[in-house]
């Protein structure tokens, strides 16, 4: 190699730089190179110390190719097992001389095929641990002479750093491109679980003769856990069913999917709270046996001027008196929704008339906290409501998340909110 040779590699070696991925530094140095000295072939393979392989990474030739890239080989007792612990340049200026003398070589034998005469292999060292290996490979007989090895270590010192450089980054521009297209499968099954969401809860309160309603609903990620149901069962009867998955995101959508299901069903056959908290929780069992889901079924008949709930693990609903403004709490509680498929569902009956208002909130109101981790609580709700008894359902909805806000700050909310008042207005 002369002295304008050396000269020119020098500069091969200073101008590549990791500024693009792995290919690209691979593809400049081979164009520049195969200039400067016997290159018909360039071929980089990575070795994995932990499991003892050796893969080919890559292969840029003038010739076509067989020995491509994922080509892998055993490290153990090859000739490139000794380059790593020697650290030493490896030339061979006969290709087809040493497929003779080392018949079970394929590698060996699929360069020969591919044309190639000589070969000059260079060990990737990077901080004291090898890395993998980088092939010049020629057409031509004695293409790399002996005298030339220590030049061609220090190429290889130089040439170590930026090849791992460049494949760091290459891994990591892939890592990026993989998390970006899960992030956008996420995005698209997020969108589809927040269409099926939006199923779960009225956009705005339905219109009921005889009623004001208002209702609330906020999630704490794109998709909630949370479903709310008004059913008129006839003209004189309405079917209220709240109920707050375990949890939230995707995994509580789908279980309360499954509840709003399994409610349609048993609506069908029954209007009891009572039975049909039951028939729910037989259902949902088997189903979700990691959930559970709070719930509460409230059935008001405006002609008798009665409610009736069953409850299940949901905070206690509270009835506004109209006429005397005394509130208590609604209990009629068992536990939640897919704990024990033989729990036994009670209810209580209570009375409903023109004036009186109904609350029901999910654990999102109740439990929110303030940055001393204190709770609202139900009492704060019952406080607002003695406060201000005969507002409507909007202007009460209104003056609850206010003060919710206010009580709890900039303390990130945990989990979702319902909120829904019911008043009764008329016969």
């Amino acid at each position: 190699m002369t002295p304008l040779q050396m000269a020119q590699i020098l500069w091969l070696i200073e101008h590549v730089r990791p500024k693009a991925d792995l290919d690209a530094v691979l593809d400049e140095l081979f164009q520049r190179a195969r200039t400067m000295i016997s290159c018909n072939r360039l071929g980089l393979a990575l070795v994995d110390m932990a499991t003892g392989l050796v893969r080919s990474r890559a292969a840029l030739s003038d010739r076509p190719i067989r020995l491509g890239p994922g080509f892998t080989g055993s490290l153990a007792g090859s000739t490139l097992q000794l380059i790593l612990e020697t650290r030493e340049v490896r030339i061979i200026n006969n290709l087809e001389q040493y497929l003779t003398e080392h018949p079970t070589s394929v590698s060996t034998r699929l360069l020969v095929e591919e044309g190639m005469r000589a070969s000059l292999t260079l060990p990737l060292i990077v901080r004291e641990e090898p890395v993998g290996f980088l092939f010049f490979t020629s057409i031509e007989h004695d293409a790399y002479r002996d005298a030339s090895l220590r030049f061609y270590g220090h190429i290889a010192s130089q040439l170590s750093l930026v090849i791992e450089q460049a494949r760091l980054y290459s891994e990591m521009a892939g890592y990026v491109q993989t998390v970006e297209q899960l992030n956008r499968q996420m995005n698209h099954d997020l969108d589809l679980a927040r269409q099926l969401q939006q199923t779960f809860i009225p956009t705005a309160a339905p219109t009921i003769p005889g009623f004001d309603i208002c209702l609330h609903y906020e999630p704490v990620m794109q998709v909630g856990g949370d479903v709310l149901e008004l059913i008129r069962l006839d003209d004189d009867r309405l079917l209220i069913f709240v109920a707050d998955a375990m949890g939230h995101g995707v995994q509580a959508a789908l279980v309360m999917a499954m509840l709003k299901g399994m409610l349609t069903s048993v609506v069908g056959s029954t209007q009891d709270p009572a039975e049909l908290m039951a028939r729910l929780n037989r259902s949902l069992r088997p189903l979700v046996q990691d959930y559970f889901a709070v719930a509460a079924c409230i059935a008001i008949d405006q002609r008798r001027g009665v409610g009736r709930i069953s409850r299940g693990g949901l905070p206690t609903p509270l009835l506004l008196d109209g006429a005397s403004g005394e509130i208590r709490e609604l209990d009629g509680g068992s536990l939640p929704l897919a704990v024990d498929e033989n729990e036994v569902y009670g209810a209580m009956e209570f009375p409903f008339l023109t004036g009186d208002l109904l609350l029901i909130a999910t654990d999102g109101l109740i439990e929110s906290s303030n940055t001393a981790d204190d709770e609202f609580g139900i009492e704060r709700v019952m406080g607002i409501m003695k406060q201000r008894p005969r507002v409507s359902a909007a202007e009460l909805v209104e003056c609850v998340l206010a003060e919710q806000r206010s009580f709890c700050g900039r303390h990130e909310q945990r989990d979702d909110m319902t909120v829904l008042v019911l008043r009764r207005t008329g016969a």
